[in-house]
């Protein structure tokens, strides 16, 4: 830049009035006490008030948002369906339970190998069992949706 020019740009443009302004602040600044100077600093308390509102009505149309889209699910029916789901694999687990007199008895007449067998048998019927309940809820709550 041509510095001739420079100076007589500088020099249209200055106002000794606004320095003598910026001046006047910088000391009113630096003749608070520190208290006051921090808190000049600090955001106010309306601020913080006026953010935390922003962010919330942000979080709650991205929650909407979301809920339209449905991935979000009210408490309400993941309530019932997690109790819907313990109650069938309660039941479930309650008749392998009565099965136990039978593997005893196969345990005492055939020994390991042969409760191993009945075990297993057993325990594969209950897991289809419990995958037959799962499978119904999951259509039910598909026809709900």
């Amino acid at each position: 830049m041509h510095r001739p020019t420079f100076d007589e740009l500088t020099a249209a443009s200055y106002d000794p009035a606004q320095d003598l302004r910026n001046r006047h602040n910088k000391a009113e600044v630096s003749d608070a006490p520190a208290s006051i100077r921090q808190s000049a600093a600090k955001p106010s308390a309306y601020d913080d008030a006026s953010t935390r509102e922003k962010n919330a009505k942000a979080e709650l149309a991205e929650m909407e948002l979301m809920r339209r889209r449905g991935e979000l699910v009210p408490v309400r029916d993941i309530e019932t369906a997690a109790i819907e789901t313990a109650t069938a694999i309660a039941q479930s687990i309650a008749v392998f339970k009565s099965k136990c007199g039978r593997f005893y008895a196969v345990a005492v007449q055939g020994g390991q190998e042969a409760l191993r067998v009945e075990m297993t048998s057993a325990l594969d019927e209950t897991l289809g069992q419990i995958a037959e309940k799962m499978a119904i809820l999951a259509a039910r709550d598909q026809d709900r949706t």
